[in-house]
């Protein structure tokens, strides 16, 4: 095994260093493009099982000094995600204006494969076994050393309080 920056990984598959990459978009479809390697062998939802792959944590005296704002964040990112998945063209054209350098076919290649990998939450919500997924992923890995409970870590109530008022 060979550690090496994401951007390097081509570069080395290439030149016979590896076998296997770890890879997000849009380098995988441009590997895939370039006749570097196939269509991926591993998706962790598939393989482990629900996972939360992106999370906004706050910081819990943020949560405790300024519920408002928390809420008013959390609301914000809600409404977001409702909108990504039931306007997919429209959020092509929100994050082509984030991404101006980005190739269009490489924009449309991440969100295709964020969408068909289940990325992102559609309502904010993380659930008790995507936490056991990650949680056992990273205590595998040695990253977390003790178990932490799911109630320990993750409040759901400003989603929840939220989901009811959209």
């Amino acid at each position: 095994m060979i550690e090496v920056p994401n951007s390097a990984i081509p570069a080395a598959l290439k030149a016979g260093k590896g076998t296997i990459g770890v890879l997000t978009e849009p380098m995988i479809t441009q590997g895939i493009r370039n006749g570097l390697w196939g269509e991926p062998f591993f998706n962790v939802p598939k393989e482990l099982g629900p996972y939360a792959y992106s999370a906004i944590n706050v910081r819990l005296d943020s949560i405790q000094k300024q519920p408002e704002v928390v809420k008013g964040f959390v609301k914000g990112m809600v409404k977001a995600l409702k909108f990504l998945y039931a306007n997919p063209e429209q959020s092509a054209e929100i994050a082509k204006k984030q991404f101006p350098t980005m190739a269009v076919e490489d924009l449309k290649a991440t969100l295709d494969r964020s969408f068909a990998d289940q990325l992102w939450s559609k309502d904010g919500m993380i659930s008790r076994q995507a936490w056991a997924t990650g949680s056992a992923v990273v205590r595998d890995a040695g990253i977390l050393k003790t178990d932490v409970k799911y109630d320990e870590i993750i409040d759901m109530s400003f989603v929840e309080s939220i989901r009811a008022s959209l």
